[in-house]
């Protein structure tokens, strides 16, 4: 796609899970690696999406990415239910 192209993308799983996002293809060819949702507990409170390739249309979705205080414990919301269990999160392939 042509830089400054603007695009709708999806925003899958998490708070915000259904939404879309408005944003600007860059010079790479591709919108931002990430969305955050800055809400009222500011950016350390914020959810985060990541984007990823995908084959539908438009082809780019962000999809939820949980990121507590360890660095281990990043990963998708199914991980978030694992940790508010207090079980470990799943090992990453």
């Amino acid at each position: 796609m042509d830089p400054n192209t603007v695009v709708i993308i999806p925003l899958v799983g998490g708070p915000a899970n259904g939404s879309v996002v408005v944003t600007v293809i860059g010079p790479d060819g591709r919108p931002p690696l990430t969305h955050w949702l800055i809400g009222s507990g500011g950016l350390s409170e914020a959810p985060i999406y990541e984007l990823e390739s995908c084959e539908e249309s438009p082809p780019w979705r962000y999809t939820y990415r949980l990121c507590l205080d360890d660095p281990r414990a990043c990963g998708t919301p199914r991980d978030s239910e694992e940790l508010e269990s207090g079980a470990a999160p799943a090992a990453r392939p």
